[in-house]
């Protein structure tokens, strides 16, 4: 497969951090990051080369702690254009980044770094340390950076990040060992204690390349990004994936204001959990059943055109006469029906658990790519994907290239790949039952059928996106279709 000109080759890629650097050079001026300004109400960009500039700054900040390599660094922020530098600058420094769920509970933040070792952590606001401290002292705990302004004395390694960031640093292109760990990522796995994956440059750079061939959107590429940095999913294929691709990623605010950052941001494709799509197609039946019967017999009329022309072009049936109404449907029907999601959706990738088959159905039907998927953290973390052009909603995709697998005891899933992880942290006996001596990944998942490299499941799909259960937040109402 040809892939664009713009794309960072995978040929000389060699890090995470020098991914970054090559899309620096390919197209310094394209814009990179969007976030809104609190203040304003206005969305702020950012270009790849602001980028730079502001990993040069973190960079020399971290440097100055005189850290050694391998050195794990937490954050516990939002997601942001401030998560993306921090986590650039560390990684240039062979640090560990370890990512922390903003949603989880102090208790259960403070346990994650004291497992982890973390001699820096950077939060959002001084409460939420405060809070992380009555759980745990964590004396490892060399620095801790707030983001906002501290108007009271401290205690001695608590720093604004204001005051503790260097004006500008200098813009260095690091030589990264690839087989270096780059991160710890926390998950429940099968068990419900929470583990950190290891899982180096190398394995979530492989990752990455893999997911951005897989997953080829029309340009330009525009995102929202709302699930959380802190895992992997998010990380590799709406993070690192969006470096190698040079798609433009905004910010959502909260997950309350999801549908209106939608509206704002106007996203090209969009990484979702089954949540996002089944409460956008339960408001869009709502809505519906307020409208006449004219309107909803159109509506479904043209879902069922979108549907059949979606097996036309997978090659399930052969053209009718009626395809030729779909040009204009898709752009008056079907586009309203999707203005909820902002308008300009051609892509949608979903995981986390299975999809309904009437869900898929209607964002096919309104002429949206939807794409299941499958991964779990120990793997890097995608494993499968379906292709825009070979799209079966009732599996969960293709294997990327390079994974293999094989049916172990009890129908599980094994499988192996460059993504899968080192082991787990500080924990040699889940390793060794996770990952046998030959590299075979235990997945605890239950697979129905493999034809030709298509995975279908059944049962438990483990979970991909970790939210505990009392933090979950609803997402409000989508605006009027």
């Amino acid at each position: 497969m040809t892939l664009p000109e713009h794309w960072v080759s995978a040929d000389s890629a060699t890090s995470l951090a020098n991914i970054f650097q090559q899309r620096v050079r390919l197209t310094p001026g394209a814009v990179a990051y969007r976030d809104r300004d609190p203040r304003t109400g206005e969305w702020q960009d950012q270009t790849w080369a602001d980028m730079q500039a502001r990993i040069a700054r973190w960079r020399a900040g971290l440097a100055a702690q005189d850290l050694a390599p391998g050195s794990r660094v937490a954050i516990l922020l939002p997601n942001s254009s401030e998560w993306v530098a921090i986590d650039q600058a560390a990684l240039s420094l062979e640090l560990v980044v370890v990512g922390l769920f903003p949603d989880d509970t102090a208790p259960t933040n403070a346990r994650l770094l004291e497992n982890s070792g973390a001699s820096v952590l950077i939060v959002e606001q001084l409460q939420a340390w405060q809070l992380i401290e009555s759980a745990l002292s964590l004396p490892a705990l060399e620095c801790v950076l707030v983001c906002e302004a501290l108007r009271k004395p401290v205690p001695t390694r608590v720093r604004s990040v204001a005051d503790w960031l260097p004006d500008q640093g200098q813009v260095t292109t690091p030589e990264i060992d690839a087989q270096a760990l780059a991160a710890l990522v926390y998950t429940s796995g099968t068990s419900g204690q929470a583990r950190g994956a290891m899982l180096t440059h190398a394995n979530l750079l492989w990752n990455a390349t893999a997911c951005a061939q897989a997953v080829v959107v029309s340009a330009p590429e525009s995102l929202l990004s709302f699930l959380p940095l802190a895992h992997g999913f998010e990380r590799v294929v709406g993070y690192y994936r969006s470096i190698i691709t040079g798609a433009t990623t905004a910010f959502c605010r909260q997950k309350r204001l999801l549908h209106k950052d939608l509206a704002a941001v106007r996203p090209t494709a969009l990484l979702g959990v089954p949540e996002v799509y089944e409460r956008y197609h339960r408001e869009l039946h709502r809505q519906l059943g307020e409208r006449s019967v004219l309107v909803r017999r159109l509506v479904q009329f043209t879902m069922n055109l979108g549907w059949s022309v979606f097996q036309r072009d997978q090659g399930q049936d052969r053209r009718h006469l009626r395809h030729l109404l779909w040009p204009l449907l898709r752009a008056t029907i079907a586009a309203r029906c999707l203005q909820p999601l902002g308008g300009r959706l051609d892509t949608a990738v979903t995981g986390a658990a299975a999809l309904s088959p009437p869900v898929a159905r209607t964002m096919i039907g309104l002429g949206v790519h939807l794409l299941q998927g499958y991964g779990l953290t120990e793997a890097g973390p995608v494993v499968s994907v379906n292709r825009r052009a070979d799209n079966d909603p009732q599996s969960v995709g293709l294997l990327l290239e390079g994974v293999e697998t094989r049916i172990g005891a009890g129908n599980e899933l094994m499988l192996r790949s460059p993504g899968v992880m080192q082991g787990y942290w500080r924990d040699e006996a889940a390793t060794a039952e996770a990952i046998d001596n030959t590299g075979w990944l235990r997945t605890g998942d239950k697979i129905s059928r493999l034809e030709q490299q298509r995975l279908y499941l059944t049962g438990r799909l483990k979970e991909v996106i970790v939210i505990p259960p009392a933090k979950k937040h609803r997402l409000s109402r989508w605006s009027s279709c």
